[in-house]
């Protein structure tokens, strides 16, 4: 099954907290590390790489810390958690893990688990850190519900982005374009 790796986790907390602080809060390494009990070196390393792939700013100096870079309904769920993870899949031959699976020329499962681990990536890659983070009772069958905490323009983004179930054949390059997808809550499904 799909896993988040450690340093995945810690980037989701450090972005929950950070989201918290509010616009122009810095945020030190080591205030983060003991608001949520993390091991400090290592956090210190994915601030960095969150840092590095624009999630993050940060200052230098005494009172120099970190900040989000964009506001959460900006950020993606996978702009936070890509740079720690190798790939995303629930089964090896559907990632770019080198080697994958030797019987994935023959495989009855390859095409299916491909089709589910396209609309997966691509869900996760429509997912802002503010849907993310909006969620108390996540999911309802497969599907995620609201919270009822989003303001007006982070609802609108909710009702085209997220499914209530996958597709029954979907392409890889329609799964990861930017094409609306299934409306939550009975509304009709694009053709």
């Amino acid at each position: 099954m799909l896993k988040l790796s450690k340093k995945s986790e810690y980037a989701l907390m450090a972005v929950q907290y950070l989201a918290a602080q509010g616009d122009g809060q810095l945020v030190a390494v080591g205030e983060l590390a003991t608001a949520r009990d993390l091991p400090r070196d290592l956090l210190a390393k994915v601030m960095q790489q969150l840092k590095r792939v624009g999630v993050l700013r940060s200052v230098q100096g005494v009172a120099g810390g970190y900040e989000l870079a964009q506001p959460p309904a900006a950020i993606r769920f996978l702009d936070v958690v890509s740079p720690f993870e190798d790939g995303f899949g629930l089964v090896d031959c559907v990632t770019s893990r080198v080697g994958g699976c030797e019987r994935a020329a023959c495989c009855a499962l390859h095409d299916p688990m491909e089709t589910l681990n396209a609309w997966l990536v691509g869900q996760l890659s429509r997912l802002s850190m503010a849907e993310f983070l909006a969620q108390r009772a996540p999911f309802n069958g497969m599907g995620l519900v609201p919270s009822g905490r989003l303001d007006g323009s982070e609802r609108a983004g909710l009702s085209g982005g997220l499914l209530a179930k996958p597709p029954a054949k979907v392409s890889i390059e329609r799964a990861n374009s930017a094409a609306p997808s299934t409306p939550l809550r009975g509304e009709p499904a694009l053709p």
